[in-house]
């Protein structure tokens, strides 16, 4: 009886000390090495390092090691993919000629400008599908691009695959011809050079949908999605134009002036309006209304902020009629070469976007 004590004392003691010596030992956690570090073990292992010594330096298992070994086919043809270096888990895709002649259009319609979206993936992809089947020689590959139907799945892929991101466009900046623009801009710039700073004012005019409500909206959980339909306020065309002036510091700001369509207002009734408005048939700035806006508005402002010269850079459009001038000498106009104010209008670099901003908040709030 006593030995059975003694016997069973020892095995529990040395339970303990097992358990000490696991609790002791640091728990291995699980490394996922990069494609590019994977490459880096095969290439070292070509040299002759040994596991151990890969083990160490890349703190992962022997068994990743082995893994990687076995998987040297694969890793070489994905590291031939761009963007693919610094991913931990890869697939090389399905269809890969098409793959890899989609991902050599890409660039070819960037750099001609071309807005590449979802939707041209798709039909590109199909394209080449079309054109590498008439070439195929199997009836097996020929089966395997027949079911390559680009969905949107394949297309999301991709565009992860190869670090593509989806963008939204803004104005028409990229249509703008530099090398042929360069001079005229140059020219306005030494011209220019000669006025302070905050006697260069910039003016030009914009369209305001004063009405138009969010397209898109919250809905509770009680309502019929599927049901839902738009108003007329989505589509609302009630319009104004918007003369904006400033100088190039943004400290002197031109009162804003109005041009509608018509001609007592009936928001203008009740006293005296916050702005100045024009009336014009078809609420756009015309030569009349811009000579009334330069001689009402513009000038007086001038006149009393500064009686030094002042200059005025603005588009060449049409209405900007070259006859209307100071007959003081105060201010200069210079206008803007063709075809380059999506690009060098200082207006549209954001002047113009935050004002509409400013004002779709203030028409929420009236809700």
């Amino acid at each position: 009886m006593f030995g059975e004590v003694q016997a069973a004392i020892k095995l529990n003691s040395s339970h303990k000390s097992a358990m000490d010596i696991t609790s002791t030992t640091p728990k291995l956690h699980r490394t996922r090495l990069t494609l590019s570090q994977k490459a880096e073990v095969l290439r070292r292992l070509k040299q002759g390092a040994s596991h151990s010594q890969l083990q160490n330096d890349f703190a992962c298992s022997r068994r990743t090691i082995y893994q990687i070994k076995a998987q040297r086919e694969t890793v070489e043809k994905a590291l031939h993919t761009p963007n693919n270096a610094s991913r931990k888990s890869f697939h090389l895709p399905r269809f890969l000629n098409i793959e890899q002649r989609l991902y050599e259009f890409v660039p070819i319609a960037r750099s001609a400008t071309l807005p590449i979206s979802a939707a041209t993936l798709q039909c590109k992809a199909i394209d080449i599908s079309d054109s590498l089947i008439e070439s195929v020689q199997t009836e097996k590959e020929k089966k395997e691009l027949v079911s390559s139907q680009a969905s949107n799945n394949w297309v999301l892929g991709f565009t992860r695959r190869h670090a593509m991101r989806s963008i939204r466009l803004h104005g028409e900046a990229g249509s703008v011809p530099l090398s042929i623009v360069a001079t005229g801009i140059s020219s306005l710039r030494e011209q220019i050079n000669d006025f302070d700073a905050d006697c260069i004012f910039n003016m030009d005019e914009t369209g305001l949908f004063f009405k138009l409500f969010p397209k898109r909206t919250y809905v509770l959980a009680s309502e019929d999605r599927k049901r839902l339909r738009g108003t007329k306020d989505m589509k609302a065309k009630a319009r104004v134009s918007v003369y904006v002036c400033t100088d190039s510091t943004g400290l002197h700001k031109v009162p804003l002036a109005i041009i509608g369509a018509a001609k007592n207002p009936r928001c203008f009734r009740k006293g005296e309006p916050a702005v100045t408005y024009f009336s014009q048939e078809n609420a756009w700035s015309d030569s009349v209304t811009y000579r009334r806006w330069f001689l009402e508005v513009f000038m007086p402002y001038v006149r009393r902020y500064t009686s030094k010269r002042v200059t005025l850079v603005m588009d060449n459009c049409g209405p900007h009629g070259t006859d209307v001038l100071d007959i003081n000498g105060q201010v200069t106009i210079f206008t803007l070469p063709p075809n380059c104010t999506s690009l060098f209008q200082p207006m549209d670099m954001g002047v113009i976007a935050t004002l509409k901003a400013k004002y779709k908040s203030k028409l929420l709030r009236k809700i």
